[in-house]
This record gives structure tokens, C-alpha cells and sequence, in this order.
């Protein structure tokens, strides 16, 4: 019987790779180390029968015979394994099945593990609970309200949010919160130390950290969000830069298809939420934006003295007194059914600020020029040149800057001769028909529709571009 139970232990534990030139190689789950052979397993067997039998080996003359410990091994049948790692948090294993197949799962079981709290006062409870936790928060978030359940509370909503993440992994089948968190704030109040927590109660191969933005335009920016929460730090994006359009987009998806750096372009999963840190706030926020949770990280001491007392003894609650397992305690006991997948991120006062104050020169130039001429249809952005000069536009924010002005993207095609893109006023379509004239629609009033060439906008466009090339 021990036998039969040791083996079962090992085929658990080790897995089938491949057999090149009769020799059959295993990946070992619990190291991680692949290519191993027969030789590598029989200690392990030997090992595990001795564990099971109070320190001492049996069976026949089993003891040092690699002989035999071949013969045993030799007859299980190791489960197959593909060694392409796959995210998935909250299983119980380190091999997960996924569509027919075993892979090695990147995601660990933290090793901090949550205080079983009867009740949610008691895990908000300062003495024994998350209290000190939450009171950091609400210092730093600058709350107005000490309710966590009042909606105007923001680390009540921050903590929500963190509570679903740390209640809910599966998102393969379903939209992760199609939210993404900014913080800034002087340097030195405690960023750091969040991200340090989240990784501490969420396991260390639940969070990506990176030191900046660029890398969300990397060929490994999947890599970035393949986990539960990616972290950028010391964050500084344009508006309509490409780096905003990568968050707009995996902010709000949990499959994207990329070429990742070495691979081919295929889908990958990313179910990674988006937390920034900045010193200052962001001024890429659109108006209107849905996706982001905009607050300052910043609260006052009488001098640096007391600063320093405060972040002692705050790290300290956390590493030494049982902090990251009473905070891990909290989410656990957090009512997070209240969180809507598709809703709006919390409007804060700072997040009401910034979307307020951010103006756009360039775009309302851009609207001056087109509304100087209400009977042009079709602009370029040659007609807009002073503007991309004046404002210190570069080209991948044009088209970004054209629209923002409600202007409609049209695709680049051939037109007497060169290629060209035209972007028409709000409310025209440009229609093409094989042997027929190019139109501009006018949906709204059918009356104000013309043919292409009719348009004084785009015969400047042709005349623009046969000076520049010396004849069409």
C-alpha cells in the first residue's frame, strides 16, 4: 500500500515533458525545474516512502537499490505538461488544467493568510482588525466622512474594489472592473508602502511593478497586465499619447491580441487592473472619462519628526503585529457584491478638478479654423500646420487632436492619383462607389450632400499637394 500511495505522491508532484532518444524527461512542479530524468525522481520516491514510514525505508530491499526504485518508477503514468505558464489565481494547485491541457500556473498562493473575522466591524475594528489600515487610508485619500459605507467615501470605495480582486480571479469568461486608480502626492507618504501591502496580501506574483509608463508600450506590455493589479510608478503621460491608448484599452478588456516580445501576434488574457502613482495629477484625463479613480496621496504633519514616528510605527503594524493578515482579513469579510463590472469609477472632488481644468488649446484652435469656414466639408491636417507648430503638436497626436475637435477620421485612399486622408466636419460621411464620384453625405439635412469635388476643402487639398509634388 505504501508503494501505491508513494507513487501517487510523485505523479502529483512531477509531470511528462518529452521523450527524446528513448529518455523521458519530467518538469517538477513544486522547483520548477525542468528536463529532469528517471535518476532525478527515485530519490524523491525513496524520500517520500520513507516520510510515510516513520523516517525508515521498506519494501524489498528497497533501500539504495536504484535497481528497483527504476523497476517502481517506471510504471507510472506521469500526466503530459506544456511548459507555457498561465495566470490562474486561486487555484489550489501549481499545475491547472485549461482546455484539455496542463501548464505550470505563474500564480502563487500568497503567503499571508487572512484573519477569520466573524463579522465586518469586528475586521474593521482598530484593536485586533484592519483598523489602523483604514485610517491610513482615509489620512492619505484626504476623506471627508470616517463611514467606509458612505458613497462619498473613498476608502470605502478603494477598499470594495480591492475586496472583489481579492474575492474574484476568474475573469476568462467575464469583464474584470473597468477601472484604473491614479495617486499623486509629494514623494515620501507612503505610496510605496500600498504597493508593498498589495503585494504582501495578494502574493507576489499577483502584482507587476514597473518604474514608468514606457513600458506599457513595450512588445511585452502584455506581460504588465497578465496578473491581478499592475503597478506603474513615477508616472508622467501626454494627452492622446499611445501610452493612454493602451490603458483605455486594457483597461476595459480581458482579451487582447498582441505581439508579445519573441512571439507571434495571438490573444492573450490580461486581467490585470491599472493602479498610477504620480507626483502630480495626471493631465491626460478626458472629459468625461469613466475609467479612472482620481485622488491625491498626501496629508499634513507638524514637521518631519512626526512624519517618521507615524510611517515606523504604520510599517511596523504591518510587518511585525499582524497588519498584512488583518488587512488580508478585511477583504475577505468585505461585501464586494455591490461592485458593478461596467460602472463608472468614483467621482472625486480631485478627479472633478482635473477633468475641469483640463483644456485642450490646440483642439479649440483646431475648432477656430473649422469654424471659420462653415462651408468646407473636407480639412487635412496640412490646414491645420500653425497649429501642430504653435502648440508643439508631434504626429502621432494629430489624428488624436482631430477628432478631440469632432472632426471624422476618414480611411487614406487614392484620390486623382495620391494617396491622401481627409477628415470631414461632424455629421458627413465620405462614400465611394466603384465608377461613380466620390460623395460627401450629409446624414442630418440630404439637401447640404455634394460631390467630393465640389468641396472648396478638398480642391485646396489636391492644389496643396500638386505644388508639393510638382504636378499631380
Amino acid at each position: 500500500m505504501d508503494f501505491i500511495q508513494a507513487r501517487e505522491v510523485l505523479r502529483k508532484r512531477f509531470y511528462f515533458i518529452k521523450k527524446t532518444s528513448g529518455q523521458n524527461y519530467y518538469y517538477d512542479s513544486e522547483t520548477g525545474d525542468r528536463n529532469l530524468t528517471f535518476m532525478h525522481l527515485i530519490p524523491h520516491h525513496q524520500e517520500i516512502l520513507k516520510n510515510m514510514n516513520g523516517g525508515e525505508y521498506v519494501g524489498m530491499n528497497y533501500v539504495g537499490k536504484t535497481a528497483d526504485g527504476f523497476k517502481e518508477i517506471s510504471g507510472i503514468n506521469f500526466d503530459p505538461i506544456l511548459l507555457n505558464p498561465i495566470y490562474v489565481a486561486g487555484a489550489d494547485h501549481k499545475v491547472v488544467l485549461h482546455k484539455g491541457n496542463r501548464y505550470p500556473n505563474s500564480w502563487h498562493k500568497p503567503e499571508i493568510q487572512p484573519i477569520e473575522y466573524q463579522s465586518i466591524a469586528k475586521a474593521r475594528a482598530k484593536e485586533k482588525g484592519a483598523g489602523k489600515f483604514i485610517e491610513h487610508l482615509q489620512r492619505m485619500l484626504g476623506d471627508t466622512t470616517d463611514d467606509l459605507d458612505n458613497e462619498e467615501s473613498k476608502a470605502g470605495y478603494l477598499i470594495r474594489m480591492l475586496a472583489y480582486r481579492y474575492q474574484h480571479h476568474n475573469f476568462r469568461n467575464q469583464q474584470k472592473p473597468h477601472v484604473a486608480f491614479y495617486f499623486y502626492g509629494k514623494q515620501g507618504y507612503g505610496k510605496g508602502i500600498f504597493a508593498d501591502t498589495l503585494q504582501a496580501v495578494f502574493g507576489e506574483t499577483a502584482i507587476t511593478k514597473v518604474p514608468d509608463e514606457k513600458s506599457l508600450t513595450s512588445m511585452s506590455s502584455v506581460d504588465i497586465f497578465s496578473r491581478t493589479w499592475a503597478i506603474v510608478d513615477e508616472v508622467n503621460i501626454g494627452k492622446g499619447s499611445t501610452n493612454y491608448n493602451t490603458i483605455k484599452t486594457h483597461t476595459g478588456t480581458t482579451q487582447t491580441s498582441a505581439a508579445r516580445k519573441g512571439e507571434h501576434f495571438r490573444p492573450w488574457y490580461i486581467p490585470a487592473q491599472l493602479i498610477m502613482f504620480s507626483q502630480k495629477p495626471p493631465t491626460f484625463i478626458e472629459t468625461g472619462d469613466r475609467r479612472f479613480f482620481i485622488s491625491k496621496w498626501d496629508c499634513t504633519f507638524k514637521d518631519e519628526t512626526e512624519k517618521e514616528i507615524y510611517f515606523n510605527e504604520y510599517t511596523k503594524w504591518l510587518q511585525d503585529e499582524g497588519g498584512y493578515e488583518a488587512i488580508s482579513g478585511l477583504l475577505k469579510a468585505t461585501d464586494a457584491s455591490t461592485i458593478s463590472l461596467a460602472k463608472h469609477a468614483m467621482m472625486t472632488p480631485e478627479k472633478r478638478q482635473v477633468t475641469t481644468m483640463v483644456t485642450d488649446d490646440a483642439v479649440t484652435d483646431i475648432k477656430l479654423i473649422v469654424d471659420e469656414d462653415p462651408v468646407l466639408v473636407c480639412f487635412t491636417e496640412d490646414d491645420f500646420s500653425k497649429v501642430w507648430t504653435e502648440h508643439g503638436i508631434n504626429k502621432n497626436q494629430i489624428s488624436y487632436k482631430m477628432q478631440e475637435a469632432g472632426l471624422v477620421e476618414t480611411e487614406k485612399r487614392k484620390y486623382d492619383g495620391k494617396h491622401r486622408k481627409f477628415y470631414l466636419r461632424e455629421g458627413y460621411e465620405l462614400e465611394r462607389r466603384n465608377g461613380q464620384k466620390s460623395q460627401l453625405i450629409c446624414r442630418a439635412d440630404p439637401s447640404k450632400s455634394k460631390f467630393l469635388d465640389e468641396d472648396a476643402g478638398y480642391l485646396n487639398s489636391v492644389r496643396v499637394l500638386t505644388d508639393s509634388w510638382g504636378g499631380a
